[in-house]
């Protein structure tokens, strides 16, 4: 996740800084918004792929 939080963050702080402390913050902040989100999704596909799983082994048993 830091090469994608890297990669996110770099042209906003460009086209941001112009506005000075506020996009030079802001950058890192909408950076660490899009990891999170990142991270969230794949957490969703994994509890859904953990549930199947147990799922189809009681189905079995």
């Amino acid at each position: 996740m830091t090469v994608l939080g890297t990669a996110v963050q770099l042209p906003p702080a460009y086209g941001l800084s112009g506005l000075g402390l506020l996009g030079v913050c802001l950058a890192p902040a909408l950076a660490m918004a899009v990891q999170c989100a990142a991270v969230a999704v794949l957490l969703r596909r994994a509890r859904r792929r953990q549930d199947e799983t147990v799922g189809s082994l009681a189905r079995v048993a």
